[in-house]
């Protein structure tokens, strides 16, 4: 019996061991401090998506476009038959390097009638990684548990043969982008170099959230984004502040003026809820300023037009909104 026991706890010790390390999915080879992963499950459509994009093409003029196109340039020779990860994230130097993972083919990387490509193998201990050289680009690539993985950094390439604790929290978002878009993106707001998805700079992607994923459809004339945020409860994160109340349709589109910049809007189903969660947010008392101006409205919005901004607010209840507005107004001048 107590052979048994021991039997047992040891296979236990081991079970917990590979749940939290065993990699199965490409997620769970993304390096520790990535940034930005595009997820895309088939690259022939993405890049012709992009290039037929009339809104994305006049981004492609930019330097930053263009640096990156640039350091992405072995996606060109790369045949992926499944899912492939573009992970960026930066070194221990903070300096900014892109990642390819993507299950292993035997046409995934063909060599052959490569012109000006060399590659050359580094030996480690218990791995070697292939340097490669295309051009004037080079990167590192390895194969591990039937999955390439390819970086500029070399360093990059060596840590992942390092046991490491997957990420929960990064396969929960993962699993909610879909297979059927265009390409899916998820932003660690922890590790970003991107500092805010808003107009407005104040609000930083580090202070609104930690995770952001979003499935993206492009078409000529159009770019369609759709996805969800996360941030865990204990977390000082400002999308906490929609906790337990439930999104309402979204309505202040309908009367964007057509010359506008654009606008951004949120919704709640209560107000008191929202008001309670953003002075906790705060570090303030709820009813300290306490108004009734709010109690009937379910969407907020801004309307940007050059530097002009337009409040807009969404009430359930247009005459008690307009009373309790009356209310709130103070008198600037007199004539």
């Amino acid at each position: 019996m107590r052979f048994f026991y021991l039997t047992l706890i040891i296979f236990l010790l081991f079970s917990c061991d590979n749940t939290e390390t065993n990699r199965k999915k490409l997620i769970d080879f993304a390096p520790l401090n990535t940034s930005v992963i595009i997820k895309s499950a088939n690259i022939d459509d993405l890049k012709s998506s992009i290039k037929n994009s009339e809104f994305l093409q006049k981004i492609s003029i930019s330097k930053s476009f263009k640096n990156l196109k640039n350091r992405l340039e072995l996606l060109n020779y790369l045949k992926p038959k499944d899912d492939i990860l573009i992970c960026l994230s930066n070194d221990s130097n903070d300096s900014l390097h892109f990642s390819l993972i993507t299950k292993h083919s035997s046409d995934l990387f063909i060599t052959d009638s490569l012109k000006n490509y060399s590659e050359e193998t580094l030996k480690y201990n218990n791995h070697t990684i292939t340097k490669s050289t295309i051009a004037n680009n080079i990167f590192y690539s390895t194969m591990v548990d039937s999955t390439f993985f390819a970086s500029s950094s070399e360093e990059i390439v060596d840590a992942v043969f390092n046991k490491v604790k997957l990420n929960t929290d990064l396969e929960k978002i993962y699993q909610t982008i879909s297979n059927n878009k265009t390409c899916s993106i998820i932003l660690n707001s922890k590790n970003s170099f991107i500092e805010s998805i808003f107009k407005e700079d104040s609000l930083s992607l580090n202070k609104f959230t930690h995770f952001v994923a979003v499935d993206i459809d492009i078409s000529q004339n159009s770019l369609l984004i759709n996805g969800i945020t996360k941030a865990t409860d204990s977390s000082q994160s400002l999308i906490n502040i929609f906790k337990n109340t439930i999104p309402q349709e979204n309505q202040i589109e309908n009367i964007v003026p057509s010359n506008s910049d654009g606008f951004m809007s949120f919704t709640f189903n209560d107000f008191k809820t929202f008001e309670y969660n953003l002075a906790k947010f705060n570090h303030k008392d709820s009813i300290a300023n306490a108004t009734t101006l709010f109690n009937d409205i379910v969407e907020v919005g801004v309307i940007y037009e050059d530097n002009n901004h337009a409040i807009v607010l969404n009430s359930t209840d247009i005459i008690a909104s307009k009373d309790a507005l009356l209310g709130e107004q103070t008198m600037l001048d007199t004539f």
